[in-house]
């Protein structure tokens, strides 16, 4: 305290607390990722791209909306890769990766989901490619994901490593329904024979 009461305030100005790094984009570890990635049936893709949108809209004061982009990432990944590929050659111009070709296979991917989701004909071979179809695409988004962590400067997602409650939520409920959806089908199929 001051002896002088007519004396200007002091002020701490080290801002060096253990405040939270605003980042651009979403950063996240490689396990966290698969984890969330396939147990939410590639759900999670959908959370990924808003919250890359949002923390990029923030970080640049940008006029966007990160809601629709996310629900209609199909028109909006190559611009995400590409500005994710910008802020790689800024901070690491040595690191090579394809951000056209990883938005380009992400893109195909989610067409062919729809396109096999309303093929006629026999329902295994349709979950199968599916299923097959998700494990390509949580590889391809991953991509861009590796840029991403590189780019923020914390390459291995170490900030972004932890599982909350609600990510374990996510985690068994998704998988829940899915059991539940399926035995339900058998169920059906099996009565109606």
């Amino acid at each position: 305290m001051q002896d002088n009461i007519y004396a200007v305030p002091e002020s701490n100005l080290d801002t060096t607390d253990d405040l939270p790094v605003s980042r651009e984009f979403y950063v996240v570890s490689k396990l966290k990722f698969f984890i969330l990635f396939y147990s939410t049936l590639g759900l999670y893709g959908f959370y990924w791209n808003y919250k890359n949108w949002k923390q990029y809209k923030v970080a640049n004061n940008e006029s966007l909306w990160p809601v629709p982009r996310a629900i209609f990432s199909i028109f909006f990944t190559h611009s995400l890769y590409g500005i994710i590929d910008m802020r790689v050659a800024e901070k690491d111009s040595s690191y090579k990766w394809s951000s056209n070709l990883w938005a380009t296979l992400v893109v195909i991917s989610l067409i062919a989901d729809n396109v096999a989701g309303r093929a006629d004909g026999d329902g295994l071979l349709s979950n199968l490619f599916i299923f097959a179809n998700l494990i390509a695409r949580g590889f391809c988004v991953f991509q861009a994901q590796k840029a991403i962590n590189l780019a923020c400067g914390d390459v291995t997602g170490q900030s972004n490593c932890r599982f909350t409650a609600l990510n374990f939520l996510w985690i068994f409920i998704i998988p829940l329904l899915f059991v539940i959806v399926f035995v339900t089908a058998l169920i059906t199929a099996v009565a109606n024979n």
